[in-house]
C-alpha cells in the first residue's frame, strides 16, 4: 500500500539521494522518481552507469541496496515495475481479475506495469515530473493530486459499476 494510501514517494527519494550521495554516485532528488518501480539492483546500476560508467559490483549493489532497505521495506516479487508482476501477485492475493481492480499510481515505471497487467490506471502526478511522462506511460486518467482524485472517487466507481454490469450483460 506503500504510495498508494500513503505518499512516501518524497521519503524514497530522499533516502535514495542519501544514500547515492554517501557513496558519491551522482544524483539528483529527482531522478528517483523516474527510477520509482525498478528494482534496487537496477536503481544501483543506472547510478553506476552515469557516475562511473560501469555496472555495479555484487558486494556494491548489496552494500548501498541494504542501506536504502534499512529504511524501507522491498516488493516481494522476482521482477520490479515496469513488469507487471507486482499487480499480477496483487490480484491473485485479492482473488481478483484485471478488469475488478483499479492501480492508482505516479510514477512511470508503475504506470507502465499496470497497463501490462492489463488494470485500468489513474495517474497522480505527486512530484516533479511532467504530467505527460505518466500519460506516455499509458495512465487512463490523469490528476494533479490525490484530494482531486478523491473529489471524482464517487463518480469513477459508479462509471466502474455501470461498465461492468453492461460486460456482464452482454
Amino acid at each position: 500500500m506503500d504510495g498508494v494510501l500513503y505518499d512516501s514517494m518524497r521519503f524514497h527519494a530522499r533516502a535514495w539521494h542519501e544514500v547515492a550521495t554517501h557513496h558519491q554516485l551522482t544524483s539528483r532528488p529527482e531522478d528517483f522518481y523516474m527510477f520509482e518501480g525498478r528494482t534496487g539492483e537496477s536503481t544501483i546500476n543506472e547510478l553506476y552507469q552515469r557516475t562511473f560508467q560501469r555496472d555495479a559490483t555484487a558486494e556494491e549493489k548489496q552494500t548501498i541496496y541494504k542501506e536504502k532497505a534499512d529504511l524501507f521495506n522491498t516488493y516481494n516479487v522476482k521482477y520490479g515495475k515496469p513488469h507487471p508482476e507486482p499487480y499480477l501477485m496483487g490480484l491473485q492475493k485479492a482473488h481478483a481479475k484485471p478488469n475488478e481492480a483499479f492501480v492508482v499510481e505516479n510514477a512511470p515505471m508503475g504506470v507502465e506495469a499496470a497497463v501490462a497487467a492489463n488494470i485500468f490506471t489513474i495517474a497522480v502526478n505527486t512530484g516533479p515530473l511532467p504530467d505527460q511522462v505518466l500519460l506516455d506511460a499509458g495512465a487512463d486518467l490523469l490528476y494533479p493530486d490525490m484530494e482531486n482524485l478523491a473529489k471524482d472517487w464517487k463518480q469513477i466507481i459508479e462509471l466502474a459499476k455501470s461498465t461492468r454490469l453492461n460486460e456482464y450483460s452482454k
